[in-house]
Parts: structure tokens; C-alpha cells; sequence
């Protein structure tokens, strides 16, 4: 992927699994008609000059076409990888088959080796002896595949973890779960509809952004947060934690309040990134916040800086509001607000997180923070609207509210 929009791709890497073995692979470069960010050629290694002279992607669709339709899809965090590939055809205004069948061998790994530190591609290769060279397309192929037929030779069924792609709305599509996980399932829908009330249905559905109201339960945030923390530590909050997408607004909420009970950092993490994908409104995204990751924040500012340049607007929205919480108390410095300020990509639940940030900013960091505003160097209803919070706030000095007032534009 050459950049953060997730609309093209750079490179191609497909291994066709038949009778339990590889039989075929596919590899190209591709050029992508598009600008490269700087990321992903450190990433990935590829840059505009590496595929200038490559086909692009409607030049080798008809080749990637006859080897994807009517088979079922694996990969690593699949949704990530359909999600890029339909916003590809609908760039090129390619048209494609409505609906895929995929298997997710992030998911199925967590289910076979749930005793391992993390279950990302690199460290489950490595963990089972797969030789992977990472963010290679062809090696990643390669590595799902590996990893899929380790989990049939554990005993996993492919069939009992397959899940359906959107490509239209380019959204995993809900589809009910097998045995012990669907009782789970159910019986926490049950007592979420029990919480709900028919009269909130609505007025919910407007706080989710643009839900229908079928999809919503009308449960008040402070109710789902109760039952999550009755939910901690139990094992049907282990199942449900593995049970995605779910069908309600208020179960996306549930999963987000129970992730953020995790005390464990690589668990915390782990959960949190196959969660991100799916989170589809600004006010399940505020929710999340790991406790676990204030403990970490070392390790963590590598992973807020990876979900900054998401092409998914709540990933980056997500990855603010870590930087808010986590990083502008102790252990600051002024690269935390770079880190923002190289947010450009200015989508609505992007923009609409960043003046809570600069207003934190301002009121704890005021010094580093300033010149932003001095300079003018904001978005001009974000600068305004940072200020106009730190006006409200009891916790800036009267000078420096004063100067603040003078800078609104």
C-alpha cells in the first residue's frame, strides 16, 4: 500500500493452497499512479522509481481475478487486506464480485495458540518455524498460507471460521457464529436488548453517526460499562473478545469497554488492533482505552505511530486520542505533537478529535504548544476551536487565556 488513503497497492502477492499444500504462486509490482508517502516506502521498500516502469492494476486484474474469484480468501488480518483491495477496484472503477468468503489466520492463530505472546504475522512465523521476510506481499502470501495449513494439522476446521467481505460497503458482513461462541453471543445481545429501551433507539443510532436505528439497541453508555467490568476476567469475555464483527452498535461499544479492562499489555494490544477495523463511529473509538497501554507507553508510541498513517479515519482518530491520554503528562517531548501535527488527511472524525488534543496541549505543554497557534500552523476551525476549549478550562492561567483570545482567527 503506497499510502494512507488504502486505494492502491504497490505490490501483489497471491499462493494458491490446493490437497493440503501450496501449488501456486502469483507475484507482481505494481504501479500505483499515485503518490508515495514516505512511510510506506520505509516499510515496504518500494518507491515510485522501484515501479515506474510497472503494470498497473487494472493491467493485471484479469491474471489476480481468475486466481481470487470463487475461492475463499486467508489472510493475515484478511479485513485489512479486502478493505484495500475493493477500494482499489472501486478507484478504477472496477467492478467485482459483491461478496467474498474469507478466513482471518489472525483469528484462527489466537483460537489454536492462545498461549503466545501476540499472534502477528512475524511473531507466529517465527514461532512455528516459517521463514517470513515481512511486508514482502509475496513472503506474506506465503506466510498466511503456512500458517493456515499449521492450524488444519492442529486440527482446526477452515470451515467453522469463515466469514463473508462486503466489497461494496467494503465492510466485514455479520454472520452468526458456530456453537459455544454463539450461546455466548446471544445470551450478552439478550441482557444488552434487556439494558435497551425502544424510545432510545433513535437518538442513538444519531449518536453513531450514520447507523440505522436496527442496528442499535438504545442502551445508555454507562449501563454497557457496567456489565463489562461483571464481564472482566470470565470466559465468556474471552469468547466474545474472539467473535467479530458483531451485529449491534452497543456490542461494539461492549467489546471496546472489555478490551479496556485488560491489565496484560500484549493481550491489550493485540485485541485492540483486530478490533480496529471494525469500529465504524467516533463514539465506539472514544470508548477504547486500554488501561494497560499508560504502562507502556514506550512501546506503544511505535504502534500510535503506525495507526496515525492508517488509511481507516478511526484507526488515526484512535491513534490521537492514545497520544492525548498517554503522552503529554510525563515522558513528553515535542515530537508528540509532530506526531498530530502530520496529520493531514482531515476526514470529519479525524478533525473532530484534534482540537481536545491541542487544548490538552496547550494546558499542559503550553510552551512546546504554542507556536502551532502563533504561527497559525492549524487547521483554522481546529485552532479556533482548541482555543476556545482552553478559554473554558480552570486549569489555564488568566495570561495566558488572554493571549489565547487574541489568536483566534
Amino acid at each position: 500500500m503506497p499510502n494512507r488513503f488504502g486505494d492502491r497497492i504497490s505490490a501483489i502477492g497471491i499462493s494458491v493452497i490446493e490437497d493440503r499444500r501450496i501449488v501456486k504462486r502469483y507475484y507482481s509490482l505494481v504501479n500505483p499512479e499515485c503518490r508515495f508517502d514516505p512511510y510506506a516506502a520505509e516499510l515496504t521498500g518500494i518507491n515510485a522509481a522501484l515501479v515506474a516502469d510497472k503494470p498497473t492494476f487494472p493491467e493485471i486484474w484479469d491474471v489476480v481475478k481468475d486466481l481470487l474469484t470463487n475461492h475463499i480468501l486467508v489472510g493475515h488480518s484478511v479485513q485489512n487486506d479486502l478493505h484495500v483491495l475493493s477500494n482499489c477496484l472501486n478507484s478504477y472503477g472496477i467492478e467485482w464480485t459483491p461478496t467474498v468468503r474469507c478466513l482471518c489466520t489472525l483469528t484462527m492463530g489466537n483460537i489454536c495458540y492462545p498461549d503466545l505472546e501476540n499472534h502477528r504475522l512475524d511473531t507466529m512465523c517465527e514461532a512455528l518455524g516459517i521463514e517470513l521476510d515481512h511486508h514482502n506481499a509475496a513472503s506474506d502470501a506465503d506466510g498466511s498460507a503456512l500458517l493456515l495449513l499449521n492450524y488444519m494439522a492442529h486440527g482446526l476446521v477452515p470451515s467453522e471460521h469463515i466469514m463473508r467481505y462486503d466489497t461494496v460497503k467494503a465492510k466485514m458482513a455479520h454472520v452468526p457464529k458456530k456453537p459455544f461462541p454463539q450461546q455466548v453471543e446471544q445470551e450478552l445481545r439478550e441482557n444488552l436488548r434487556a439494558m435497551g429501551e425502544e424510545s432510545r433507539r433513535e437518538p442513538r443510532s444519531c449518536y453513531y453517526g450514520h447507523t440505522e436505528p436496527d442496528d442499535v439497541l438504545g442502551v445508555p453508555r454507562g449501563e454497557i460499562r457496567q456489565y463489562a467490568q461483571q464481564l472482566s476476567g470470565t470466559a465468556k469475555m474471552t469468547e466474545y473478545l474472539r467473535l467479530l464483527p458483531h451485529r449491534y452498535a452497543e456490542e461494539n461499544d461492549l467489546h471496546a469497554y472489555l478490551i479496556n479492562t485488560k491489565k496484560k499489555y500484549s493481550s491489550a494490544l493485540e485485541l485492540t488492533e483486530a478490533f480496529l477495523p471494525y469500529i465504524d463511529n467516533a463514539g465506539t473509538c472514544d470508548i477504547l482505552a486500554p488501561k494497560a497501554f499508560a504502562r507502556h507507553s514506550g512501546e506503544l508510541l511505535k504502534e500510535i505511530g503506525l495507526w496515525l498513517i492508517s488509511y481507516r479515519s478511526f484507526t488515526v482518530r484512535f491513534g490521537v486520542n492514545m497520544l492525548t491520554r498517554n503522552y503529554l503528562d510525563e515522558g513528553f517531548t515535542p515530537k508528540v505533537i509532530d506526531m498530530v501535527y502530520s496529520v493531514t488527511d482531515l476526514t470529519p472524525d479525524i478533525k473532530s478529535a484534534l482540537p481536545s488534543f491541542y487544548a490538552a496541549a496547550l494546558e499542559k505543554q503550553y510552551d512546546s504548544a504554542l507556536p502551532y497557534f502563533e504561527n497559525h500552523l492549524l487547521d483554522t476551525d481546529v485552532h479556533n476551536k482548541a482555543i476556545r476549549r482552553c478559554l473554558d478550562s480552570q486549569n489555564i492561567p488568566k495570561n495566558r487565556k488572554l493571549h489565547l483570545r487574541e489568536l483566534i482567527v
